[in-house]
């Protein structure tokens, strides 16, 4: 055949897509200056432009850092729990976007709380529905200056029974 194998030759049908961002990881994190200041189209942006800044609106993809995981196994009571995998933020801010609850039995509500207060925002109720919610306004929460303690907050528990709630974040700086 005489071809080198690996080379890799354009096709003439094919135009590269000039000024679009295309990709296909779970979210773009946008550094320098990409977007020239240009802050409200073709995409959306997160909050002010920093070094976190995030695009939002980018294929329907969801910016996710990570997620806030509490279960409590057995009868649920009013009061505050532990999350399994952070109990402090500590250098940095987050932003919750999303929860997610579900009970075996019964019904309570829960909220998030920083340094034991209400981190923003209203208590959700839980059933046994698995139950999704995208905060129409999200929870900021600042631990730059100083740790802040982390904890599901659950009210108003009636016959509750294995409760799994789960709080997703971005990180903002």
């Amino acid at each position: 055949m005489g071809r080198a194998r690996g080379r890799c030759r354009p096709r003439r049908a094919l135009r590269p897509l000039l000024g679009a961002v295309v990709c296909d990881a779970s979210d773009v994190l946008v550094a320098d200056n990409d977007l020239q200041g240009n802050l409200t189209a073709p995409y959306l942006l997160t909050g002010t432009a920093t070094a976190q800044t995030r695009f939002t609106a980018n294929k329907g993809v969801e910016q996710i850092d990570g997620w806030l995981v509490a279960t409590v196994p057995g009868a649920v009571t009013d009061g505050v729990y532990d999350f399994g995998n952070l109990l402090y933020l500590s250098g940095q801010r987050i932003r919750v976007t999303k929860v997610i609850r579900k009970l075996a039995a019964g019904t309570c509500d829960v909220r998030l709380d920083a340094d034991s207060a209400s981190a923003g925002g209203s208590a959700l109720a839980a059933t046994t529905a698995v139950q999704t919610t995208t905060l129409a306004s999200a929870l900021s929460v600042d631990g730059t200056a100083d740790p802040v303690r982390l904890h599901a907050h659950v009210l108003g528990a009636a016959g509750a029974q294995d409760l799994e709630v789960q709080f997703a974040y971005q990180v903002v700086s």
